[in-house]
């Protein structure tokens, strides 16, 4: 990911990072911006729902996961954003909004993302690069891979404990219907759907 960028005070990554562990790719991107802003951003985007197949870990879990790699790193700001389902220019509009909250009167932002980006959905006021990575990895193929095979390990049931616990409460959606015999009060049945 080696490319001369423009200069801003600060460089904003908006991604995902849906995985145990931060990628090449990720690192490539990370490490772009750091070597050519004082200040970088970091916006997790942050599902509505806790514990589904795209989304399976909350915004704590991926902060320390990026911390764990870049733990002294005092130019490094990690924030969420909250997804808005169909209305990207609503959730441009936010992001900005959150953008402008954190520059310093008369700084400017640069936004990166990667192949898949949120780019092609921003329509905000700052401008876009989109970073070309030197190799491709799938986080949903990890995330596939992972949930293919049990682990023996106490780490893996807690984490198990955890995401059973965390999860939003299921709801099973029902319909009730009573057939009466015309012209009686008699039910014929009840059926449960």
């Amino acid at each position: 990911m080696k490319q001369k960028t423009e200069k801003a005070e600060v460089g904003v990554i908006v991604a995902r990072f849906q995985v145990p562990y931060l990628t090449e790719p990720h690192i490539d991107l990370i490490n772009t911006v750091l070597e050519n802003h004082p200040r970088v951003i970091i916006f997790l985007g942050l599902s509505h729902f806790i514990g589904t197949r795209n989304n399976p870990l909350d915004f704590e879990t991926r902060k320390q996961m990026i911390l764990e790699a870049y733990p002294n790193d005092k130019q490094l700001s990690i924030l969420y954003i909250k997804d808005i389902n169909n209305n990207d220019e609503l959730w441009s509009k936010k992001l900005d909004e959150m953008i402008s909250d954190m520059l310093p009167p008369g700084q400017n932002a640069i936004l990166y993302g990667g192949r898949d980006s949120f780019i092609n959905h921003y329509s905000g006021k700052y401008k876009t690069i989109e970073l070309e990575p030197k190799s491709w990895i799938s986080g949903t193929e990890i995330r596939k891979s992972i949930s293919s095979r049990v682990k023996s390990s106490p780490d893996f049931r807690a984490g198990v404990i955890w995401a059973t616990q965390n999860k939003w409460p299921t709801t099973l959606a029902t319909v009730d219907a009573v057939i009466f015999k015309r012209n009686e009060e008699k039910i014929i049945t009840h059926i449960l759907l």
